[in-house]
């Protein structure tokens, strides 16, 4: 009888690791399916969470193409704008230059007809003693003031008869 004991006593042991055995798997078992669950929602979370990062990404792509775009545009828009003012001063200075110097050519022929002007005034209010030398004195004076102002590049015509002086110029380029 001992020995019958001692295998009920050993089956009993046996039934009752078994159990616990049992008891454990069925408690893991509901836990891996809470677990797995879990890591089901996890991934179909990420997958979907990958979808709509993937979808940032490609419209930040396609915004940053058109910024590039854009800016390319607005650049190329800023040197043509840029050369067309660079343009239009240079012609504008130009322009001032022209007028600049026309002016300063006008200038110069008043100059040189107001000193000839004066210059015949003086050769006639001359005493008719004194004609020949006030005259003669007057004219070169008038004809250096006549030609430093007009750069003057003909050639000098003067005769002396009888107290009168003709001053003839011949071929100005102004």
């Amino acid at each position: 009888m001992d020995k019958a004991t001692l295998k009920c006593a050993e089956a009993e042991h046996i039934k009752s690791t078994y159990h616990q055995i049992k008891w454990k798997l069925h408690e893991e078992h509901l836990q891996f399916e809470n677990t797995l669950g879990r890591l089901e929602k996890d991934i179909r979370r990420a997958k979907e969470e990958l979808k709509e990062l993937k979808r940032m990404k490609a419209d930040a792509e396609l915004s940053r193409d058109a910024a590039v775009k854009e800016s390319k545009k607005q650049e190329e828009t800023y040197y043509s704008d840029k050369k067309r003012r660079e343009q239009e001063l240079q012609r504008m200075r130009k322009e001032a230059e022209e007028k600049r110097s026309l002016h300063e050519r006008t200038e110069r022929r008043i100059v040189c007809v107001a000193s000839y002007i004066e210059m015949q005034i003086q050769i006639h209010m001359c005493t008719s003693a004194c004609v020949s030398a006030c005259a003669y004195a007057c004219m070169k004076q008038g004809w250096k003031i006549w030609q430093r102002a007009i750069g003057f590049q003909g050639r000098e015509e003067k005769s002396l008869d009888a107290g009168t002086i003709n001053i003839t110029f011949s071929k100005v380029e102004i």
